[in-house]
Order: structure tokens, then sequence, then C-alpha cells
């Protein structure tokens, strides 16, 4: 080695390095204004603080080597990158951080959050179901609806990064063209009883059902009545409309349609507007297939809070109007399901009735939806 290569290797080793520089760090609870606050934050302040009291235990570092970021930081970062659909670093620039500790922020809080899933997501009292179903009743004049269930197509930006291995990125293109989670969704007119996001955008919304936990919930009582569109098997719980075939042919039919169509915007299809509205980031998944996964488990669990809370009020506000996605979204493959299913019920009499049987399920179905048309209150 001559001297100019000792010299040359000293300059690289011993090159000075670029500044530490540190990111100013707000406070948004102080600097800002209330309104301005729950318009980025989806929260008023009261709510923000309460949300980060309830997770401290898990966001708190041990000490304050290397000035970590407050609970309270932590969890506007996370709201901030919930409510705004942007990248991590544009939530990282507003909170006066980088984006790698914008990140850290945001997998902290999804995973403290979803520890409180059973507290805030669960299924309905008997009481709670009772009161649905009078609301119901007084509205619609459709006694015993209880629940709503519906799918909805939440999109990824690009395909799903980071699969497990019994997964292909081809599973999640859906109908509408895009890659994307299925997302069922179960509720009333107030609150999302149950959330199942581990299907591929290329499932049928009937499979997703069928295969439900939920559904066990739901068949297990027979007082209450869960609605879905057509793209859903009809039973003794659960109920969908008539075809359009069979209502061109009976006012009553399509004056149930009707009335079950307005139950069902209130019940599920509505809950996706709210929810989408409130949290944009469900219009756009940027994050890898697990993380997304559960990110869309914590805007449902902060949807429920925001309600239970009563803290509901100018959901949204930020004056975007709604793409209409969440509609085009929940309507599941309906159409394409419709003629099927007529033919199913041509042929349905020559099934031999037998308990448990599909063509059977399918009939007592079909019974109770007469009944429901014949006594329906106009």
């Amino acid at each position: 080695m001559d001297l100019d290569d000792f010299y040359g290797l000293q300059v690289l080793l011993y090159r000075p390095r670029d500044p530490r520089v540190m990111g100013t760090r707000c406070n948004p609870m102080v600097v800002m204004s209330d309104k301005k606050f729950k318009k980025h934050f989806r929260f008023n302040k009261i709510k923000v603080q309460r949300i980060a009291d309830l997770l401290e235990h898990d966001l708190k570092h041990p000490s304050n080597k290397g000035s970590p970021l407050t609970p309270v930081q932590q969890v506007c970062i996370f709201l901030n990158h919930m409510g705004g659909g942007h990248y991590q670093r544009v939530s990282g620039v507003c909170g006066g951080v980088c984006q790698w500790t914008a990140r850290s922020a945001l997998v902290r809080v999804t995973n403290a959050l979803l520890k409180l899933k059973s507290d805030y997501i669960h299924m309905p009292s008997s009481a709670q179901m009772q009161d649905t179903s009078l609301r119901m009743l007084d509205k619609f004049g459709l006694p015993r609806f209880a629940f709503a269930v519906d799918g909805c197509q939440v999109k990824f930006i690009e395909a799903p990064r980071k699969l497990p291995a019994n997964k292909h990125a081809q599973l999640f293109w859906c109908r509408k063209q895009f890659y994307s989670l299925n997302i069922q969704i179960v509720g009333n007119d107030e609150l999302i009883y149950d959330i199942d996001c581990s299907w591929p955008g290329s499932t049928h919304d009937a499979r997703v059902w069928n295969r439900s936990e939920v559904k066990k919930f739901v068949e297990a009582q027979r007082a209450f009545y869960i609605a879905g569109d057509t793209g859903y098997p009809i039973s003794d719980t659960l109920i969908k409309p008539y075809t359009t075939a069979e209502a061109g042919q009976d006012r009553s039919k399509r004056v149930f349609n009707r009335k079950l169509s307005g139950l069902r915007t209130v019940m599920s299809e509505c809950l996706y507007g709210v929810l989408k509205r409130k949290f944009p980031i469900l219009k756009n998944l940027m994050t890898e297939f697990q993380l997304s996964q559960k990110i869309v488990v914590c805007t449902a669990i902060l949807f429920n809070m925001s309600r239970l809370w009563l803290d509901q009020d100018g959901d949204g506000e930020d004056g975007e109007e709604d793409s209409g996605d969440s509609e085009e979204d929940s309507d599941s493959e309906s159409e394409d399901s419709v003629d099927m299913e007529s033919d199913n019920e041509e042929e349905e009499e020559e099934y031999e009735i037998q308990e448990g049987n599909p063509s059977t399920i399918r009939l007592r179905g079909q019974a109770e939806r007469d009944i429901l048309r014949n006594n329906i209150r106009m």
C-alpha cells in the first residue's frame, strides 16, 4: 500500500458524519384548535388522551434515552395516518419524526389497540338485539331484524407484499380489477359487531359468510334475523331480497325489497360509508399484508370507540366528498348470482326435504321471508 492509498483509506474511515437533525415535535394538543385537531385526528383532544391512557402500558418507553415519543405523540401519528390515507413519511413529517419512527409508532399503536378488540367489537346481548329490532320495526315495518351483513372490497394500491406461503397475489385480484381484501362486517345501525378481514378479494361473499364464526352465533339463536343482499344464501335466520324476476311479478315483493333495502342501507352500507370517510386509509392500503389486516381491524375498533364515547359528530368533516366506493364495494356479486338463484328456486321442489339439506334450509328461509312479506307493516 502506497502513501496515496493510505491517505485515501483514512479519508474513508474518518470522514465527518452528517450532523444529527432533530425534527420539531410540536404538541398538537396545545398548538391546534379543537376544530382543527378533530379534523386531523378524527377524535377530540379529550378522547385522544383517553386512547393514550388506555394504551400507555404498551406505548410508554422504559427510559428517556434517545428522546422517545410519548404515548400521546404516538397515538396522534397513528390517528393522523389513519385519517389521512397518506404515506408514512408524510405522517412522520407531520409529527416531526422520520419515516422509520412514524412506522414504529404505527406498528406499536396498532398492536396495542388490537388487544382491546374484544372490549369494543363483540356480538350484542339479547337486550341490545331487542332494541335494534324495535328501531328497525318503527322505521321500516320489518320485525325481528337485529343485524345486517355485507362485504366490502378494501383496495391495495399495489399487489400485497409479504404474503404467507399459502397465499398468492393473484388471489387478491377482485372482480373490480384491483388487488383487495374482501372484508365482511356484521353490525346494526350504530355499531360494528364483527369484522372478518382474512379473505382475499376474489372470494365470494357467500363463501366468507358460510365459513365465518359469526354465522354460528346468528344461527344458534332463532329470535332475530340478519339481513343480507342477494349474494348470500337465504336461510331461516338470514333474509335477503326477492330476485328481480320474482319482484317483477308481485307488487308486495317489490315493497318488501324496498323496505329491506332501506334497512340494509342503514345497518351495513352506511357503516362502510362512514368508516371509509372517517378513515380514508381504507381506500388505498399501502402496507404489507398482515399489517394491512391489523389496520382494518383497528379502524373498526376506533369506529366503535367514537360511537360508544359519543365522539361521532363531524365524521369525515374534512369536506372531501365520498367517492361512492363504499356503496359499490358493498354490493357483492349479486347481479351475477340472480340468474343462478332464480334457477335454483325453480328446481327446489324436486329436492327431498331433509334436515340440514341446503335445499331444505333455502325452503325454510323462503317461507320465513313470505311470512314477513305478508305481515309487513305498511
